[in-house]
């Protein structure tokens, strides 16, 4: 039984990084953005939905759940680094701060991983899938110290092919960075073979 669920451990694991290490395919629309800031960095690449249907679904999501993740999520990976010597002053990322703005559209919040926890109790879906999502989400609050990494997905919350606008925002100690990355692209439905 050990062995059992240690593989699974192991798939899961290497289905996640899978996902988030995948190359750029015909199927997205972009390429990663990168930010930097002195030696902070942040790296938004679209996922395509067929790799985040297949991720939740080993995950033991109902395939309706995981297809509306797939298909209203416009789940990105989002990486974060910060390359500095230590002694320098702490990072925190808040994706509260964070907001998105649809091609013509006003400026709204991300769909955070809370209300994601909140829409699967109330559709039933399974504990252990609820802990898997909660895992795979990059956290909605992160402070990062010199030599700090860390990358997971960021649903941004709309349907495939939307162009938006996000706002990103983090505090270099007191001093409050932000940026605006214009003319991004959720991942598309495939149309072709």
């Amino acid at each position: 039984m050990l062995r059992v669920e240690r593989s699974k451990f192991w798939m899961s694991v290497g289905t996640l990084l899978l996902i988030l290490l995948l190359p750029v395919s015909s199927s997205w629309t972009g390429e990663a953005v990168v930010v930097r800031d002195g030696g902070f960095s942040l790296e938004l690449v679209a996922l395509p939905l067929d790799a985040v249907d297949s991720f939740f679904l080993a995950r033991e999501f109902p395939a309706t759940a995981a297809r509306e993740i797939a298909e209203h999520g416009c789940v990105h990976k989002l990486a974060a680094a910060y390359d500095r010597d230590a002694g320098e002053k702490a990072i925190t990322v808040d994706l509260a701060t964070w907001r998105v703005r649809p091609a013509s559209g006003s400026w709204i919040p991300l769909a955070l991983k809370e209300t994601w926890a909140e829409s699967w109790k109330k559709q039933n879906v399974p504990k252990p899938a609820q802990i898997a999502f909660r895992w795979a989400l990059f956290p909605t609050q992160q402070t990062f110290h010199p030599g700090d990494r860390n990358w997971g997905m960021l649903p941004v919350g709309f349907a495939p092919g939307t162009l938006f606008d996000l706002n990103a925002v983090w505090q270099v100690g007191e001093k409050r960075s932000e940026t605006t990355l214009t003319h991004l692209q959720c991942a598309s439905l495939k149309t072709g073979p």
